[in-house]
């Protein structure tokens, strides 16, 4: 029984790891996106500041 509730506790933080790994990729995927989009502005480089 304890050994069934270890395993079943390392694949639960093997899952959650994997979707915390997902998750930074999609937010970083996300934000690259919205730089870009900022980028490619023509009035960004209006002004220097």
């Amino acid at each position: 029984m304890r050994a069934e509730i270890q395993t079943l506790v390392s694949e639960i933080e093997t899952s959650l790891e994997l979707l915390r790994q997902r998750m930074g990729w999609e937010t970083a995927r996300h934000r690259l996106e919205e730089f870009n989009a900022r980028v490619e502005d023509p009035q960004l480089w209006d002004d220097p500041q």
